[in-house]
């Protein structure tokens, strides 16, 4: 294979790669904007966050990411997670799941 080749499939890989993440990002905002119109989800995430106040617990984002930690509260629309490193801020309208650890 020459290198002209070579070149032209990895410039058609990061478009595909692209507008993957492109599509991504416009599904979590769909998400985000139906949770928000939604008073019903907003009202069950925030009793769903209640319970697990001061336990240890790993809350799932849409971006696949897992925070592991003591939740502490839920304030300002922000979630405070303590976690091994210190302290993280994790915004409800992002998160997918909360497990307890």
């Amino acid at each position: 294979m020459n290198n002209g080749l070579i070149g032209v499939y990895l410039v058609i890989i990061l478009v595909i790669v692209m507008a993957l993440l492109r599509n991504r990002r416009q599904m979590m905002r769909k998400i985000i904007l139906r949770k928000k119109h939604s008073n019903r989800e907003g009202f069950r995430m925030t009793e769903a966050i209640k319970r697990f106040l001061g336990k240890e617990c790993v809350v799932y984002t849409f971006e696949n990411n897992a925070v592991k930690g003591v939740i502490e509260a839920e304030e300002d629309g922000w979630l405070r997670i303590q976690t091994k490193k210190g302290t993280q801020l994790v915004n409800p309208d992002f998160v997918s799941r909360i497990r307890e650890a």
